[in-house]
């Protein structure tokens, strides 16, 4: 007949065998959070280095077509100039018509140029974001036939070179929205700086559109907003409504200055 024998675990052993294994298991799960984390915020850099190339190409294709514009249909309108100074000679009584038309070429390279410029923004932005917004704000103004209403700083901020360009693409990429969809007459546009950061309005007064609709199917240019300002740390909020037109809102913080 055998002896059963019955080993019973000393209480202590037994709680240090409990904390142990629920010291082990927080480990287990801390480990699998970095690691979530870790892999999340690896997904972030790629996105933000994935819109950078992005923006980056997209600024080389501006600068491509600013360059073709400036070289082809320049040359075409300084080669119209050429030929209405010779007509002048030639048919003095044509006059007036002539000078007139003489005018106009001169208006549309003036318009090219600062089209070309537009496109082109690192050459534009050299001589500051304020100076590059009032060129615009005056093109959109001669050639599309807005009332825009502006609010900007006296002085240029103090903005790294990339930041200002970004910040520019994001004034153009909401003026173009206007342009295409919005049917307005009038555009505000404000520029301001304050404790907490700078911040870039641009509201219009046209027909607007569904939130819902728009969150459903993005538009390309919004969504290029958007995409910006996360970019640089920042917030895009557009707001509409169908009928009362849109307002985008730009912030960016102060940690992007003089960098």
């Amino acid at each position: 007949m055998g002896v059963l024998l019955h080993y019973q675990i000393p209480k202590s052993k037994f709680v240090i065998l409990i904390a142990g294994g629920t010291v082990l298991a927080v480990l287990c799960a801390l480990g699998v959070i970095a690691i979530v984390k870790l892999y999340a915020s690896r997904l972030r850099a790629l996105e933000a280095e994935k819109r950078l190339a992005q923006f980056e190409a997209a600024e080389k294709t501006r600068q491509r077509i600013a360059e073709d514009l400036h070289a082809s249909i320049g040359q075409s309108i300084a080669v119209a100039k050429a030929l209405v100074a010779d007509l002048l000679e030639q048919h003095p009584e044509c006059a007036a018509a002539l000078h007139s038309l003489y005018n106009q070429l001169n208006s549309g390279m003036e318009d090219l140029r600062q089209l070309s410029q537009a496109l082109h923004g690192e050459r534009l932005l050299e001589t500051g974001i304020l100076i590059a917004i009032r060129t615009d704000i005056e093109l959109a103004e001669r050639m599309n036939g807005y009332v825009i209403n502006s609010s900007l700083p006296d002085e240029e901020l103090p903005l790294s070179h990339e930041t200002k360009l970004a910040l520019y693409r994001m004034l153009q990429n909401a003026m173009a929205n206007i342009y295409r969809h919005a049917q307005a007459s009038l555009i505000d546009i404000t520029l301001q700086t304050d404790e907490g950061g700078i911040t870039l309005i641009v509201a219009d007064n046209g027909v607007g559109f569904d939130p819902d609709q728009e969150q459903q199917h993005p538009s390309l240019g919004l969504d290029s907003i958007r995409q910006h300002a996360a970019q640089l740390g920042g917030q895009a909020t557009i707001l509409s409504a169908v009928g009362r037109g849109t307002t985008v809102t730009i912030h960016l913080p102060h940690t992007i200055a003089d960098e």
